[in-house]
């Protein structure tokens, strides 16, 4: 490996949580770019405004409403007085982003150090990574992601019997976690199937509660998407809120996106299949039917708008079950050449920054419109 690189992995192996955090408040920063430039008392008048229709999010609930879309969260914050949710979804935010960290770090500890290294500085330095996470702040996508990954961690260690609650927890949070979570978790233990944890080999009849359990997630998790497809809006909750109540009182919206995101949406997604065929080719695995649920969350890009978001989820996604592929496939995985990992670094890190977050491919003409 060059030494440059490798002193550059070093570095991002050395300090994981200030970059992780940089990382985020970068994104943030940039999100609230217009901040420093506004008197105290208009600033933090406008921060309120702005992120107002997000708290709704985080008001919404079943005890109010009745059965209806992501309303989790609400439960949990009902018990905050109105005046005292944006602070409690701030301080939420906050705390599921470092414990989310935690068990990135936790999920990639165990790779071959070249391995380990890259795909932590992918997730510090893409657009895609934690700085999305700062820019699209208060977003509750977080909780889905934590959701996946002490999923995925379960099914590891053979423990599913909790798989249909967490997969209810996350669709009822947000319901694309019925394309980006539970196809995931689905495809790794196709791949796996435990039989043996901790050199304890599984009973046959542990083994087929395993199965009952993974398959009942599929099943709960079907069913709650479709009922919130069909019966999670509510015109009461339109009535009780003034902003950011559009995903409870409007049905499917279609729009015409510019050129740059399908071209954006198609790189990310020809990326990731890239990246997924390397993987298996490491870990000695031939292409399996578990292979195409990897790309279910990629349906996401085609039944949203917010395609930036949603690829930063397909890109957790696959950072999260990253893992497992090299780490228990068939063989020992390879050591990644230099020209591997450049490769992978220059398709999820350029453009390094912010500016890859607003649009996908538009940066030049953003970065004249700031010049001038």
């Amino acid at each position: 490996m060059d030494p440059r690189l490798k002193a550059v992995l070093g570095f991002v192996r050395r300090f994981w949580w200030p970059l992780s955090i940089a990382s985020f408040l970068l994104g943030l920063a940039f999100d609230l770019r217009w901040f420093i430039k506004l008197p105290a008392a208009q600033a933090f008048a406008r921060l309120s405004n702005t992120y107002a229709w997000k708290v709704t999010n985080y008001s919404v609930n079943y005890i109010d409403f009745g059965f209806v879309k992501r309303g989790t969260l609400g439960c949990l914050m009902r018990w905050l007085p109105p005046n005292q949710r944006f602070v409690g979804a701030i301080v939420l935010y906050l705390l599921v982003f470092l414990l989310f960290v935690a068990l990135l770090k936790f999920r990639l500890r165990d790779l071959d150090a070249p391995y380990r290294d890259a795909l932590t500085l992918i997730a510090i330095a893409s657009p895609l990574g934690f700085q999305n996470l700062g820019y699209d702040f208060l977003r509750y996508d977080e909780i889905c992601l934590v959701t996946l990954a002490v999923s995925l961690i379960l099914v590891e260690r053979g423990v599913c019997w909790p798989m249909p609650l967490l997969a209810a927890f996350g669709i009822l949070t947000h319901e694309g976690f019925a394309l980006y979570g539970v196809p995931v978790i689905v495809a790794q233990y196709l791949w796996l199937r435990p039989e043996e944890v901790h050199g304890q080999k599984l009973s046959v009849a542990s083994t087929r509660w395993n199965d009952i359990m993974i398959a009942a997630m599929a099943l709960v998790g079907a069913g709650i998407a479709a009922l919130t497809a069909i019966h999670g809006r509510s015109d009461a909750v339109g009535k009780a809120f003034d902003v950011g109540v559009s995903p409870w009182t409007m049905g499917a919206v279609i729009e015409f996106h510019p050129l740059s995101l399908w071209l954006g949406a198609i790189g990310v997604s020809v990326g990731l299949l890239a990246l997924w065929l390397v993987l298996y080719r490491s870990a000695g695995r031939k292409l399996d039917l578990s292979f195409l649920l990897l790309f279910s969350p990629l349906g996401l890009l085609a039944l949203a708008t917010d395609w930036a978001r949603f690829s930063s989820l397909n890109f957790f996604a696959t950072l999260l079950v990253v893992p497992t592929f090299l780490r228990l496939g068939g063989r020992q995985a390879p050591a990644p050449s230099t020209g591997w990992l450049l490769a992978v670094l220059a398709l999820f890190c350029v453009p390094l920054g912010p500016i890859g977050i607003i649009d996908f491919f538009p940066y030049v003409g953003f970065m004249v419109a700031i010049k001038h």
